[in-house]
């Protein structure tokens, strides 16, 4: 733990708070602890879409609340936040146990996103929100400053297009589609 706070140079106050960002809940109960980061992730949550509106609304002054809405939900999106847990190695402090509670790929993919959110929280419970603005931007402005996309929303680009041609948009789930198939068949 003390080699990845010094890589992102922390002076822990309460190295407990970042030992516990990187427990997940079927390791607390395997080790019958009464905590885990699920607590901190809430937290950080919100600390990284409040500091990330704020880059974007800077950086970005010309820009509507929409776009804005849509830039920052690119950067705290789980894809984004898997991305940047791999990155910065943190997914592999994770204390997890998997082998009473099996758990797929995507779940563990969804942990490690869960992870990026809980480190934030601990840094802002132990070094407050100067420190937490300064780790995002060491570590995720950077992509933002270099446009990466980490999903495309399909559906409301393809809204976009149709309210501006003045043109029906609707969409159908799969199962409607089906339904409607059959039904047209048995005619």
């Amino acid at each position: 733990m003390e080699e990845l706070l010094e890589k992102f140079d922390i002076v822990a106050n309460n190295i407990n708070i970042y030992k516990i960002a990187f427990i997940h809940s079927s390791y607390s109960t395997t080790h019958g602890l009464s905590y885990d980061y699920e607590r901190l992730e809430f937290l950080g949550d919100s600390v990284l879409s409040m500091v990330v509106a704020d880059y974007i609304f800077q950086k970005y002054p010309n820009s509507g609340e929409g776009n804005l809405t849509k830039m920052r939900a690119n950067y705290v999106c789980q894809s984004a936040l898997i991305y940047y847990s791999k990155q910065l190695g943190l997914d592999k402090y994770t204390k997890i146990n998997t082998e009473e509670h099996s758990m797929s790929h995507n779940e563990v993919l969804s942990i490690s996103a869960d992870i990026f959110e809980s480190f934030l929280g601990a840094i802002y419970i132990d070094q407050g929100i100067e420190k937490a603005r300064e780790y995002l931007e060491n570590n995720i402005f950077k992509y933002i400053d270099m446009g990466k996309i980490f999903f495309y929303d399909y559906k409301s680009i393809i809204k976009e297009y149709g309210d501006a041609k003045e043109v029906p948009v609707v969409f159908l789930t799969i199962k409607h589609l089906l339904f409607k198939y059959l039904l047209m068949d048995n005619l």
